[in-house]
């Protein structure tokens, strides 16, 4: 199987055309016994292979300890976990083990993985709701991300950071309870699935919404809160719970039967993507530091707006506030000096400079001076953030956007 996925994986795939089947469908057309000796194959393989792990761990964080995470990911690039052999990530690990698979994957044509189905004689994934079949692993998958993620928000870190839900029904022991009520209708139900429409399915996602909301409202509250590395990793990681849910839920619910072929499809392609990428460790970086990134450059504008005049009189006093800070670090300057004429090792000198500038700088921010030299950084992140405030203002046409940004520009110059 692992030497036929080879046969149509692409050297560049982010370059390559559409990944075309036509040929091994032929094939399969007019040899029929080829293709029912690989479904047979294919299905020995797949019976009773677990798959809830996949849904509920690759590619999410495990940890809230960022550097724990990103050291994890790193031992697994180098001496990669092996799976049990009853799971289906084992599997995918022998066949799809190169980590740019999903692209090439993703740009096969739908109608042709149909017929590919069609060909290997799956069954959908309503088939059967028994133990170990995929729909029972998908529920199972679902249940735990959900507990996970409720268990998590209800951490008093994640609470304090949103104090205007503290006297509401929090949204996720509410999903909690209403995915208990779903799953209980879909192993009741002979069709293992329900409709959009459904009562039980829709108020689901209404409380998904919410879960949603509640985490982009605790990001928010961190210009107000502050955020820590530890809770910054606990929020992304619901959030990436709460994706991965609104992915896996609509699974759940079918209009009819005619899609059921494609929810199995699409589940199968996630599979697939979820992974490859488990051990992505410049995602992580990316999603883990975004957020602390931005805290800092907001915090570096508001510094820079002490820069920044509009009058005669904020102008002197910047001017005073410099001096003073020039005033300090020509006394920084003279002890070092005197400090270097110390008979000391070089540890001690490197001691004794860091403790003069230390002191200096605290002296400068007690005494509300400023430091020129900053000026440039400083100043930079408030004509970054004057520009990214415009862009997302639509309620101010374009001329008032530039004459404002003109006037603000014109301010940093003087």
């Amino acid at each position: 199987l692992a030497e036929l996925v080879s046969l149509f994986r692409p050297r560049h795939p982010e370059t390559a055309p559409d990944t075309d089947l036509t040929a091994l469908l032929t094939l399969f057309k007019d040899n029929p016994r080829y293709g029912t000796g690989l479904a047979l194959y294919v299905k020995g393989l797949l019976k009773h292979k677990k798959f809830s792990k996949i849904l509920t761990d690759a590619g999410i964080l495990s940890h809230a300890d960022f550097i724990y995470e990103v050291r994890k990911r790193l031992f697994a690039k180098l001496i990669p976990d092996q799976p049990q052999k009853d799971s289906l990530e084992y599997i995918l690990n022998q066949v799809f083990f190169v980590k740019t698979d999903p692209i090439w994957i993703h740009k096969i044509p739908q109608f042709q993985l149909e017929e590919l189905f069609d060909v290997l004689k799956f069954r959908s994934l309503y088939a059967s709701i028994e133990q170990n079949s995929p729909l029972a692993e998908l529920i199972f998958a679902i249940q735990v991300l959900i507990q996970r993620i409720t268990g998590r928000a209800l951490e008093t870190e994640v609470i304090q950071m949103v104090p205007e839900y503290e006297n509401l029904e929090s949204p996720f022991l509410a999903i909690q309870k209403e995915f208990i009520a779903l799953s209980d209708k879909l192993q009741d139900d002979n069709q293992n699935y329900v409709s959009p429409d459904d009562i039980s399915y829709r108020q689901l996602v209404v409380l998904h919404h919410q879960c949603e909301d509640y985490v982009r409202a605790a990001f928010k509250n961190s210009e107000k809160y502050g955020i820590s590395i530890r809770v910054n990793q606990s929020l992304l990681r619901i959030r990436q719970q709460l994706e991965r849910l609104g992915i896996l839920l609509p699974l759940l619910a079918i209009n009819q039967d005619a899609e059921a072929k494609k929810d199995t499809i699409t589940l199968g392609l996630n599979l697939i993507t979820y992974n490859c990428y488990k051990n992505n460790v410049r995602k992580l970086v990316n999603e883990s530091t975004q957020l602390i990134s931005y805290e800092i450059t907001q915090h570096t504008a508001d510094t820079g707006e002490h820069y920044i005049t509009k009058n005669r009189w904020e102008y002197f006093r910047m001017f005073w506030n410099a001096s003073g800070g020039g005033v300090i670090v020509g006394i920084l300057c003279v002890i070092k000096v005197l400090l270097g004429k110390i008979e000391t090792s070089a540890f001690g000198h490197a001691f004794f400079y860091s403790l003069n500038y230390s002191l200096g700088f605290i002296a400068i921010y007690v005494l509300g001076c400023t430091l020129a030299t900053k000026q440039p950084a400083m100043t930079a992140a408030a004509l970054v953030r004057a520009l990214e405030k415009g862009r997302k203002n639509h309620s101010v046409d374009e001329d008032e956007k530039h004459r404002t940004f003109a006037e603000f520009f014109a301010r940093v110059f003087r």
